[in-house]
């Protein structure tokens, strides 16, 4: 899983949200996504794409105090998502028990997105970003 922050020259910022750390932004930035994603013709993978910000926002919000950013970019032939916070900590998919009522994000994530990691940022915080293709 490769562990960088694409720096290609053919990417297109589709949209890039600030959001408050709160659980109303959550379904904000399912909204905004998919609004994007329908307007740029990537319906196909609408729902997926959806449930991945959803679940990165909210363990952003959950974790993190800052304000959570939102990126959705194109980048040649593959969609990508960037969610940075200022949470400290490496994001690691985890096995909750089955009656637990979280933990269970990232293996969402780890299921439906092509490839994904995590970027430490200096001075703390961390984007976690998912690929999939266009």
């Amino acid at each position: 899983m490769p562990n960088d922050l694409h720096t290609g020259t053919d990417r297109t910022i589709l949209a890039d949200l600030v959001l408050r750390p709160d659980a109303t932004e959550v379904s904000r930035s399912r909204h905004v996504v998919g609004s994007v994603l329908h307007r740029s013709g990537f319906d196909h993978r609408s729902d997926d794409t959806e449930l991945i910000v959803c679940e990165l926002v909210a363990n952003a919000v959950e974790h993190a105090t800052s304000e959570v950013r939102v990126r959705l970019l194109r980048c040649g032939d593959t969609l990508r998502v960037e969610v940075h916070d200022d949470g400290e900590g490496d994001p690691e998919v985890q096995a909750p028990p089955p009656l637990s009522e979280s933990g269970r994000g990232l293996r969402i994530v780890d299921s439906i997105a092509d490839q994904w990691g995590v970027v430490l940022t200096a001075g703390g915080g961390k984007t976690v970003w998912t690929e999939q293709p266009w």
